[in-house]
């Protein structure tokens, strides 16, 4: 429509996805073609594949986010530091009541910190998230390095001084402030890894006029980014700075690419220069876009603009703390609050009244059932019930909850989520009233102060029923009983439990068996067993049962209370490991069923084998190494899905070493086979003292073993670990490699931590490689950094003949890939 009223090419970029699933870009041109009166008659589509280029800028995006989100990291934690204690400080002072009016500046003092520390987890958020395109945002480039100052000087270190040079009015730029803090921060570790002794950056905004020839044209904004190392000598420089370089007149690779991508997107450009003995400026132009108004931040308490009547609203979020603030905002804003601890007893609350239900507020990380099973399940029994998805962890999208879910990123402050909430309603409100009064402040010891753990005792004899229950009480324990089985478990669907505590023997079943019973409300409840025989039978049982303990009548009370407070310690520990896996497992079916994962993994150890692909020597294609590769027969046949098992289950050393046994017999068979063998290796397990160990099964070989590291082990390790563990192996025969590199930046720190005897590309960089001009730059530059120190290149994943000839022609030493051969028993021909 664009193309014909303008009579002029319109131009857009599509994304799909093929028959098989696989996604993919293009970008269309339509170009109408008018007659002679200037009637259009035709038109003219072009249409390019750009599914390889869109992958590479991905790919060149999270290059750059693990070294960058480890350093926000730590400057984020230092500032949240002191934000806590001045939330503790704050909270203390008002708890001692030192009237009223001091009272309301203590808590205000409270908020302003709260709000400070939500702002940081945001950015961290923010620069953590993948994210498919650049934001159509605007913002202030200025106020973005004035804000981030500290957060540059910290990124510097303390060798290097950060100078600023800023215009005073603002400058506008058609790019959110989350992508210019990257290209900031990008540009500034940069000029710091030119300078390892030390010196100064100097970072300046300015407006540009427009060109001479051209004085009618846009103006831009310019962001500048200056060095005081040596410059680069594309011939003999040896500085770090090096391989964020392909040529000297280029000027931008690893490093810069990241942000050149960034920058062109909005529409901008990026030119590095460099000159030797006088450091390295990088220069960032964008088109400067109109003001835009920037909300003012109070200090005060928001208002929650409307009423929700009485409709009634399901809460599901399984802190209480949270839950509890959360609940009174709600009711503040009208709402009637159904509180639902856990997935199992939201879909209960579903089940029995989502006809009465307006709204659904849940959190998207819960230890029980999936939330997007919760969601599927509001959706086929109320379908027009509003939904609003809460969710603090980075890897999680909307879409991960189905259709009709908006979704709120903690932390949130309790009005927001009633603001929310009431947004959601729209004209369905029942009576909509404006400007309700701010939410009371909470008074120092009132519902902000967190419950007590609540207490299942389950025995038929009142008498022990009732001591066992008042020693509880004596621990500041809520306590819950019952008498019976039946009791004990209508009580756990009722109650949000920590501990429950059942006698053996009771009325209407056997305690033991009940169990199981209550694991299926709550697979995480410990739970203790109390029995007056004892027994070899009974203790075995409890244990089958996955019982916390047994203790035997008559108790005595300090081994009662001691046991009680070690269990309860116990389960805390195990429900917020469980939270924390659920939130970056992606394979979370192994985590909510965890009795069944130690199972099939123990399976699949037991059937666990090694299959071989071959390197092959680029310039003759004839074989030069194998990679031995995990497999199993058993029911964790995906090697995905084995490893990420042992990860959750804490066995990775063990099935490391299981793996390496196969190896090892697998080389024993066949003597006279003399090739080096690739062996993958798990970053926790790049240590000397496990990799050196007298009954270590490659051991024997170790002349013709070759560790492969992935850049994990960069960050799992201090640089002087690394440099000993590798100087251990290398005095005992072994070879290491760098497994893909060019994945992402911490890659490139190990390259030269390390000094690897190999080094292979990632796969990623070798795929669409033949389509792809920065692609093949980024290649050329790692294979001259690598040949430099000396180190073989291995380029993974080539599955053409044109890749093929294409990285011998770069350089490449090695070349592995399905053009070759696929991975097979011992030893696969080419």
């Amino acid at each position: 429509r664009e193309a014909l009223v303008r009579r002029a090419p319109f131009e857009a970029t599509l994304r799909g996805r093929r028959h098989s699933d696989e996604e993919f870009w293009s970008s269309v041109c339509l170009s109408p073609v008018p007659d002679r009166s200037g009637n259009v008659t035709h038109m003219i589509a072009f249409h390019v594949d750009i599914t390889p280029q869109r992958e590479a800028e991905e790919a060149l995006a999270r290059s750059q986010r693990l070294e960058l989100i480890g350093r926000l990291s730590a400057g984020i934690a230092h500032d949240f530091n002191n934000i806590l204690s001045a939330i503790m400080g704050y909270s203390e002072l008002a708890a001692l009541g030192l009237g009223e009016q001091r009272q309301k500046a203590h808590l205000d003092g409270v908020l302003h910190a709260a709000e400070r520390g939500a702002l940081l987890t945001r950015k961290l958020l923010d620069h953590s998230r993948t994210r498919d395109a650049v934001k159509s945002e605007t913002a202030d480039l200025l106020r973005v390095v004035e804000q981030n100052f500290q957060m540059t000087q910290r990124l510097a270190g303390p060798a290097i001084r950060i100078r600023l040079s800023l215009d005073s009015e603002p400058m506008f730029v058609r790019l959110d402030a989350t992508s210019l803090e990257q290209i900031l921060f990008n540009l500034v570790a940069n000029a710091r890894d030119a300078m390892p002794d030390g010196g100064e950056i100097a970072i300046a905004v300015s407006r540009m006029s427009a060109a001479p020839d051209a004085p009618s044209g846009p103006q831009t904004v310019r962001l500048a980014v200056t060095d005081t190392g040596k410059g680069m000598d594309a011939l003999t420089s040896e500085r770090i700075f090096e391989p964020f370089f392909t040529t000297k007149a280029l000027g931008t690779g690893l490093g810069l690419a990241t942000c050149r991508m960034l920058a062109e997107q909005a529409g901008g450009s990026m030119r590095a220069s460099s000159e030797l003995g006088k450091g390295t400026q990088v220069q960032a132009d964008f088109p400067l876009a109109p003001p835009v108004a920037i909300k003012p931040t109070g200090g005060t308490t928001p208002a929650i603009f409307g009423h929700a009547g009485g409709a009634r609203c399901l809460l599901v979020e399984e802190d209480a703390l949270l839950r509890r603030a959360s609940a009174q905002a709600l009711q503040h804003a009208g709402f009637v609050v159904i509180e639902a601890p856990s997935a199992e007893a939201a879909s209960r609350e579903l089940t029995e009244q989502a006809s009465a239900l307006t709204l659904m507020i849940c959190d998207m990380t819960q230890s029980g059932r999936p939330a997007a099973e919760v969601f599927a399940l509001a959706r086929e029994l109320a379908p027009g019930m509003e939904l609003i998805a809460t969710s603090g962890h980075i890897g999680q999208a909307v879409t991960d909850c189905g259709p009709g879910v908006s979704l709120l990123w903690k932390p949130f402050a309790a009005t927001t989520l009633a603001r929310w909430a009431l947004d959601a309603l729209g004209a369905t409100a029942p009576a909509v009233v404006a400007d309700v009064a701010p939410l009371p402040a909470l008074r120092p010891g009132a519902a902000a102060v967190p419950q007590p753990p609540k207490v299942l005792v389950i025995d038929d004899d009142d008498g022990v029923r009732k001591y066992l229950a008042e020693l509880l009480e004596l621990k500041q324990l809520a306590v819950v009983q019952a008498a019976t089985a039946g009791e004990g478990l209508a009580a756990a669907r009722e109650h949000e439990l920590q501990l429950a505590i059942i006698d053996v023997v009771l009325p209407d079943g056997d305690g033991i068996h009940l169990l199981d019973s209550l694991r299926e409300v709550d697979p995480l409840l410990p739970m203790l067993i109390v029995s007056g025989q004892a027994s070899v039978e009974s203790a075995q049982r409890a244990m089958q049962g996955r019982a916390a303990g047994m203790l035997l009548k008559p108790i005595a009370p300090d081994v009662f209370q001691r046991t009680v407070e070690r269990v309860l310690k116990e389960g805390q520990l195990q429900r917020l490991q469980h939270k924390l896996l659920m939130a970056r497992s992606e394979y979370q079916p192994l985590v909510l069923d965890l009795p069944n994962t130690e199972r099939q993994f123990a399976e699949s150890l037991a059937q666990v084998y090694v299959v071989f692909q071959p390197l092959v020597r680029a310039h003759d294609k004839s074989t030069y190494a194998f990679e031995a590769l995990l497999r199993s027969h058993g029911p964790m046949s995906s090697p995905a899905e084995l490893l990420e098992a042992a990860e959750i289950l804490g066995r990775i050393e063990e099935l490391g070493r299981q793996i390496r046994g196969c190896i090892s017999r697998v080389l024993t068979e066949h003597p006279s086979r003399f090739e080096p063998v690739f062996v993958n290796l798990h970053p926790s397990e790049f240590r000397a003292e496990l990799l050196l160990r007298e009954d270590e099964p490659l051991l024997p070989f170790a002349s013709r073993i070759v560790w492969e590291v992935t850049e994990r082990a960069q960050i799992s390790l201090r640089e002087e670990d690394v440099t000993s563990t590798v100087a251990q192996l290398r005095a005992m025969g072994y070879r290491v490699a760098i497994d893909d590199l060019g994945e992402g930046y911490a890659g490139l720190s190990l390259l030269v931590s390390l000094a690897p005897d190999v080094a292979k590309i990632d796969m990623s960089l070798v795929r669409g490689l033949e389509q792809s001009h920065m692609k093949r730059a980024l290649v050329s530059s790692l294979v001259s950094v690598c040949h430099r120190a000396r180190t073989l290149v291995v380029a993974e994943g080539v599955e053409t003949e044109v890749q093929a000839t294409l990285l011998s022609e770069m350089g490449c030493d090695l070349l592995q890939g399905y053009w070759f051969a696929r991975p097979g028993p011992p030893f696969p021909g080419v």
